[in-house]
């Protein structure tokens, strides 16, 4: 199997002022670029492999897991909602395409959509017109 090779982003979002430091270091230790201006923060990903949740301590040699609903949802501004989307292929081939979108309340509830799983409610509009999307075999 050859390397995939994928991006992130997100929208622009609001993080607590008091909760700023916090924030990026989570984001720095899973591997984000951070970019902040007066309307908020963006968060970009090179070589992504999916959205991360965890990243690799060198102090304690262990791999550290990253609860985005009960650590960075509280971070986040009443009423924001980071929405990251993810995208790459396998050796930059078009033959294995694939992606992800996570979508993280400020309240804690979150939301993923990998578009190599067709959700239903797209079924049942494609249903309409005779023809249903398949999984596509790589």
């Amino acid at each position: 199997m050859a390397n995939y090779y994928g991006v992130c982003r997100s929208n622009k979002f609001k993080v607590k002022k008091k909760c700023k430091d916090r924030f990026d270091e989570i984001m720095c230790n899973l591997g984000f670029q951070i970019e902040t201006d007066k309307d908020g923060v963006t968060l970009f990903l090179d070589d992504a492999c999916g959205i991360p949740t965890t990243f690799y301590d060198s102090d304690t040699n262990e791999d550290i897991d990253v609860d985005w609903s009960k650590e960075v949802a509280p971070l986040l501004e009443e009423g924001e909602v980071i929405h990251l989307v993810e995208s790459g292929a396998e050796k930059l081939r078009h033959d294995w395409l694939g992606g992800q979108a996570f979508f993280l309340r400020s309240d804690g509830k979150c939301k993923h959509i990998d578009i190599n799983h067709t959700p239903i409610s797209i079924v049942r509009f494609m249903e309409k017109f005779k023809k249903v999307p398949t999984r596509p075999h790589w």
